[in-house]
């Protein structure tokens, strides 16, 4: 196994609304010119009177576009303007062995170099802090543009890009670009979303439209959700705590991610003993019986005062009606209505 450390470079710049796009733009498309092995039609970009070179080419420019996109939205929507990143890591493939036997089992992706842009975004108050900002940014563009030609060049630049042994395509290194809010990798792509959820897919006849829609779940959430998603191992559910076992329940329903919807279902279903409330309300907003009834026969036996807390109102009524533990009516039976369903927010 090899231990020995990529190398990892760092580009912070501040910005302000009307550079953000045209400066993050440009500083990736810089990145990917110089480290593209392929056959590749170059472009130029003034930003602030500062030539950067760029890629021209139509699916690096969607990926630049899309990122910085995605980035934009979490600086808008975020409560601090830091901790916002696009994060570029090239890798090789390489066999993965047993650390047994010397047995073939596939092929890995290992990073070689990784290139991390911090953003953070100011807001000038007056004509002179804009200038101030403008000047400062067009510095940390050259510096940043410097950066790339001494790294690429240097001796550790250099050894750091494996042996190229495929010359087709614009690069012949596997390519891998995210974006990270508040610490946490959000790394995902329309196609895979679409082909494995319903919630992330256009209706048919239509045509989608290209707004990055940001997403209420918290980032811990939909890292979990999104690995059902890629060719990975599924997390393990068994060691987690129950309050991220239910929002990652509630993510899959509502996205109708369906290798998740199954597996949140079996382990929801087994933490009715120490969860009946909250595994009754998810049994009877997704409209699983099943869940519902097993629930219900052990919230039954909690104390009134519990369920009220619980409880909406109308979920509370419903659940007093049943009466004590082994009596027929069963809730899910009576109240299988739309108020049962969660109301999700914009």
């Amino acid at each position: 196994m090899n231990t020995q450390q990529h190398p990892v470079i760092t580009i912070d710049v501040i910005l302000d609304r009307r550079t953000a796009r045209e400066a993050l733009g440009a500083i990736l498309h810089s990145i990917l010119f110089h480290r593209l092995f392929g056959t590749i039609k170059p472009q130029t970009f003034d930003v602030l009177d500062v030539t950067m070179p760029g890629v021209s080419d139509y699916e690096m420019e969607q990926l630049i576009a899309d990122r910085v996109d995605a980035l934009w939205k979490g600086i808008e929507n975020g409560t601090n303007k830091r901790g916002q990143q696009i994060v570029v890591t090239f890798s090789e493939k390489r066999a993965r062995k047993s650390s047994w036997f010397p047995v073939y089992m596939g092929e890995e992706e290992v990073a070689w170099e990784q290139w991390i842009v911090n953003a953070e975004m100011r807001q000038p108050k007056t004509e002179h802090d804009r200038q101030a900002l403008d000047i400062a940014l067009a510095s940390t563009l050259s510096k940043a543009l410097h950066t790339m030609l001494t790294h690429t060049s240097s001796e550790r630049g250099r050894t750091a890009v494996p042996l190229i042994t495929n010359s087709a395509g614009i690069s012949p290194f596997p390519l891998r670009m995210v974006v990270k809010v508040g610490g946490v990798e959000i790394a995902v792509h329309r196609t895979n979303l679409a082909d494995h959820s319903e919630g992330f897919s256009p209706p048919p006849n239509t045509k989608p439209h290209e707004e990055i829609v940001p997403l209420t779940e918290s980032g811990d959430t939909l890292e979990l959700l999104f690995q059902f998603m890629y060719p990975q191992r599924q997390p393990d559910l068994k060691k987690m705590d129950f309050k991220q076992l239910a929002e990652l329940s509630e993510a899959a329903e509502k996205y109708q991610v369906f290798a998740a919807m199954g597996v949140c279902n079996i382990y929801m279903s087994g933490a009715y003993s120490e969860h009946p409330f909250e595994v009754m309300l998810y049994g009877m907003r997704h409209g699983y019986a099943d869940i519902m009834d097993q629930a219900e026969k052990k919230a039954l036996e909690v104390s009134p005062t519990l369920a009220f807390e619980c409880f909406t109102q109308q979920v509370y009524i419903a659940w007093a009606m049943a009466g004590p533990a082994g009596q027929p009516t069963s809730i899910f039976e009576q109240h299988t209505t739309s108020w049962a369903r969660p109301v999700w927010t914009e």
